[in-house]
């Protein structure tokens, strides 16, 4: 008999996974969580003037904390467990000064973040780390081999949208096939280059640019924004995690991941040195 806390028939049971049917959905729901809950706790820090309001910020910090800890624990997804101690790492740089708040630390820790998901779950220390999703793990070398062979016959203008599950099948074992299907390549880079060829590339590249750019501006700025920087932290980790998933396929971390990239595009403090108290218009002179 499926259990009520499970909303879904198709899920993932014995595991935490809150309003998703998949829980690797909701790890990164709660880690991203990390980076916004240690934004709001920054600027309540900085707005506060007296010694028991400093005390209740640090009660609400730590009760916070242990939650979505105990969350991420009760998920048990390993790029949860991975992306977690990194993105906790560099939401901490959030309570730095800007002196002292080194741009080069942060971006170590992020590509050793990027290193960690790669190196587990394309070696054996995956069956070690996380034993009893070990058969998923292992799907995953069969559904890139066989993605980048179809990239190899598609690659030039792609497959078309949507063709993925239709496509797949072509490039299966078939004397391995079971009654499960593919769905997704669970590496949505590798599967928007099958599905949109060069012109997806080329957008990637582009977008990724542009990610760069803004993130380098929003750390660097003399009039730190910590929403703006939490949201370079939770896009970056939902960035990572689609090399081995396809969170942003989900409606409700598609939108969190949009709402990081709006606070991106347009901080909500400005620079006062480079900041117009009017926004550019034109004005009629009778």
């Amino acid at each position: 008999m499926q259990s009520p806390w499970y909303l879904y028939r198709r899920t993932n049971h014995g595991v935490a996974v809150g309003f998703f049917a998949n829980s690797n959905h909701m790890a990164t729901l709660l880690v991203v969580s990390l980076a916004f809950l240690a934004a709001f706790l920054a600027a309540l820090r900085a707005r506060v003037k007296h010694e028991k309001a400093g005390s209740a910020v640090l009660l609400l910090a730590v009760a916070g904390s242990l939650t979505l800890i105990v969350g991420i624990a009760l998920n048990g997804s390993l790029a949860a467990l991975l992306l977690g101690l990194p993105v906790a790492a560099v939401s901490v740089a959030m309570f730095l000064p800007q002196s002292r708040r080194l741009s080069f630390p942060v971006a170590a820790m992020a590509l050793v973040s990027v290193v960690a998901v790669a190196v587990v779950y394309m070696s054996p220390l995956q069956d070690r780390l996380a034993a009893s999703n070990a058969t998923s793990f292992e799907s995953r070398g069969k559904f890139w081999s066989n993605g980048v062979s179809a990239i190899g016959d598609h690659g030039l203008v792609g497959s078309g949208l949507g063709s993925f599950p239709d496509l797949y099948p072509r490039y299966e074992d078939q004397a391995a096939v079971t009654r499960t299907f593919v769905n997704h390549a669970h590496n949505d880079y590798l599967e928007i280059a099958l599905e949109t060829g060069i012109s997806g590339i080329a957008l990637l590249i582009g977008f990724f640019a542009w990610w760069i750019r803004r993130a380098s501006v929003i750390w660097r700025s003399a009039v730190a924004d910590r929403f703006a920087q939490a949201a370079t932290i939770a896009s970056a980790a939902i960035l990572v995690h689609s090399l081995v998933d396809y969170p942003l396929r989900t409606a409700a971390l598609s939108a969190i991941f949009a709402g990081c990239l709006a606070l991106m595009v347009q901080t909500r403090i400005r620079d006062p040195k480079h900041a117009a108290d009017l926004w550019p218009t034109r004005h009629l002179a009778g």
